[in-house]
């Protein structure tokens, strides 16, 4: 789920800038009340729990059938200054943009509305504690509401005083999302204490820095460098300057002769999740029962497989969004970003009537536990990582080396090479785009454009490396990438941290260049970090994989393998002894997934290869050679899961490297408010999925039922 952002060597001269200087604001904002839903559950007259009645998803109009409102995290901000919320992130089933968006603002603000009044500027005359909410509906009447808090003061005066020490400022990948800890002045905070607070209810908690660059001795200029960190009307923004919004976990109050101290400790949304419990709950493929004039779903069948959430086209995103959405309440206060697998015909089975095939389950499950440990469970059925993002937003997406040949879909730019992956939704909307492969990209009907952030979808295909990003300065987004962006084999690479200059290629200044660059063009498009430390791993990787799936809706077992030449297959399909001799490593043997469903020909030989596929991509994933540990200044522009490239060029010792691609793990911000000093590193890792090379096809038809 890393960002689409890419650095162009407009923000790129303000990182390498040796003067830096940044300004931390934090705010209390009111408690929220987080609550679960579980009326489908029903006693006996004896006590014991009973199945749960059928629920028509579709009929009743909640998740999936039920939009999600994403707006951005919790914001800090000053008199008169205009606010940017982007609601255009915004989306219904399958990642489809919803169809109307209504924002509602307390106080008595200027508002502005952009985009078909998906973006909006926001500024307040007076200082105090606002919200903003987004209500959105999508294409079948199903509508949602999220809303946000903002604290406006009234200058950077007079903001939150009293902060003496902000430390452990970091999130990772492995820890599921971000935290923090601060020592402030008591007596000058807003703090509430948990006496105050009921069980259920947790202080948000928000943290915003700004950032300034010293171009020449004394000449500062103020900049924040992010991921979309300038509002321009139509194209995605967020606000750059959170570095934190999530929820205070703990606290300790210090008093001395001098002064009174609070400590706290401050946890992502993860924290929530993780204590929020679930009930064993069943989800179930149906088909559709009836269809509006549109051809719409409108209700749905019941299933023979038992009673529970009924849902046409069963997917592991439809859970999850249950889950967090119709389940929990927690979605109201956070975005929502969910990647959506799709593994399209063309490579394996040419001449087939469907473009490509959604990862479908007969049946899937929630069990007793917490909302978190069943996020664990249905992502890494199908090899995804989650955590929550810095702005507090649920993220869901391939793990790095699991996805390889994955290309980003730009929602901008439709044109064939998304084709594939319209399908589906364009079946989903009730329209017909024909039977012959060769002629449905020109009977696709005009779709509203997809939501930012764009999607993952999966042609498990031949692939290309991340291609490099050079592109001549500029400020304006540039038609050039975003339409790379759109053909792409494999996420973009954010930056690369080099040792040696990477200029740019256009060696004609533009007019919009600043003064204190002009006379070194051409620009550099690389940064330079203060370290880079490489940890090599010349033990603990994978000789063997072997994956061992269960079969949704069957009791039978699929089993892959990598490398394939180490087992052999009877004509049963179940694997005999080891034909060949291994080299001496771990063997990783992985049955933990329950495999799609299989109940067509056409979907039981694409999940043949899928599960093939799978194995191979295991196994590089389990291979990584190369770590790294990236230390530099002010860098606000990364996000978890950001794939990076490092070039080395100057080294004495070690692998020397061009553009090398690695995927961030971990960030973490050492903020010196004594030393006015700034400190970012980063913890990456290799992108080994860079070395599989073309796909490899399923050397086994599918094993007999």
């Amino acid at each position: 789920m890393a960002s689409p952002y890419i650095l162009t060597n407009h923000d790129l001269q303000f990182i390498n800038c040796a003067g830096q200087d940044f300004s931390l604001y934090a705010a209390f904002l009111n408690p929220v009340s987080v609550t679960t839903t579980w009326k489908d559950l029903n006693l006996d007259k004896n006590g014991n729990w009973k199945p749960p009645p059928n629920t028509d998803t579709c009929a009743t109009h909640i998740q999936p059938y039920q939009p999600m409102a994403n707006l951005g995290s919790n914001r800090i901000g000053f008199v008169n200054e205009p606010l940017y919320f982007d609601g255009s992130r915004s989306s219904s089933r399958f990642d489809l943009p919803v169809v109307t968006y209504a924002w509602s603002v307390s106080g008595s603000p200027t508002i502005t509305t952009y985009a078909n009044q998906s973006q909006v500027s926001i500024s307040w005359p007076s200082p105090g504690l606002y919200t903003v909410s987004l209500a959105v509906t999508d294409r079948f009447g199903s509508s949602f509401t999220g809303t946000r808090q903002v604290m406006i003061y009234q200058d950077r005066n007079s903001a939150l005083p009293g902060i003496i020490t902000v430390s452990g400022l970091s999130g990772s990948l492995d820890g599921g999302g971000w935290q923090c800890q601060m020592t402030t002045v008591n007596s000058q905070t807003t703090i509430l204490s948990p006496d105050a607070i009921p069980v259920g209810t947790y202080l948000p908690f928000v943290l915003m820095v700004e950032t300034r660059y010293e171009v020449l001795p004394q000449i500062w200029v103020n900049r924040t460098v992010g991921a979309d960190g300038h509002f321009n009307p139509g194209y995605p923004y967020s606000d750059a300057r959170i570095l934190f919004d999530g929820y205070v976990q703990a606290g300790s109050i210090h008093q001395d002769v001098d002064k009174d101290t609070l400590s706290f400790s401050c946890v992502g949304p993860q924290m929530i999740l993780q204590e929020t419990k679930t009930h064993l709950l069943g989800y179930y493929n149906t088909k559709v029962n009836t269809r509006n004039s549109a051809g719409q779903p409108t209700s749905l069948k019941t299933s023979s497989m038992g009673k529970g959430f009924l849902v046409h086209d069963l997917m592991t995103a439809d859970v999850i969004h249950s889950l967090i959405q119709t389940h929990c309440n927690l979605m109201q206060f956070h975005d929502c970003y969910i990647w959506n697998a799709a593994i399209p015909t063309a490579p394996y089975l040419p001449g087939q009537n469907q473009a490509s095939f959604n990862t479908v389950y007969s049946t899937l499950s929630v069990n007793e536990g917490t909302i978190w440990g069943n996020l664990g469970d249905l992502n890494s059925n199908e090899f995804a990582s989650f955590y929550c993002g810095r702005d507090g937003a649920l993220r869901v997406g391939p793990q790095i080396n699991y996805r390889s040949s994955e290309f980003w879909q730009q929602p901008t730019l439709l044109g064939a090479t998304a084709a594939t992956a319209l399908i589906n939704f364009a079946y989903e909307l009730g329209f017909d785009v024909g039977t012959d492969v060769s002629s449905m990209t020109g009977n696709l009907p005009l779709l509203p454009a997809q939501p930012m952030p764009v999607i993952f979808v999966n042609p498990w295909g031949p692939r290309l490396p991340p291609p490099q990003f050079g592109r001549p300065f500029q400020v304006t987004p540039d038609g050039t990438v975003a339409s790379r962006q759109s053909q792409l084999n494999g996420p973009p690479i954010l930056c690369t941290f080099s040792d040696i200059p990477v200029p740019d290629p256009d060696l004609t200044p533009p007019g919009a260049l600043f003064p204190w660059i002009s006379n070194n063009w051409p620009q550099d498009l690389a940064v330079y970090p203060t370290s880079v430390d490489i940890p090599t791993n010349y033990t603990g990787r994978a000789a063997l994989v072997k994956m061992i799936g269960t079969l949704a809706g069957h009791t039978t077992l699929w089993s892959t393998w990598w490398p394939q030449n180490s087992f052999k297959a009877t004509g049963d399909g179940t694997p005999t002894t080891v034909t060949t001799v291994l080299p001496a490593g771990d063997w990783r043997v992985d049955q933990s997934h329950v495999l799609p469903d299989i109940t067509a020909k056409h979907h039981k030989n694409l999940v043949n290869h899928y599960w093939w596929e799978m194995s191979r991509r295991t196994f590089y994933a389990n291979n990584i050679n190369f770590n790294g540990t990236i230390t530099l200044g002010m860098f606000t522009a990364v996000s978890l899961g950001d794939i990076v490239g490092i070039t080395r060029q100057n080294n004495t010792l070690g692998p020397h490297w061009t553009n090398k691609p690695f995927y961030v793990t971990q960030v973490d911000y050492a903020l010196d408010l004594t030393a006015r000093t700034s400190t970012t590193t980063l913890t990456v890792a290799e992108v080994t999925s860079i070395l599989m090379g073309p796909i490899a096809p399923a050397p086994y038809p599918p094993p007999k039922l």
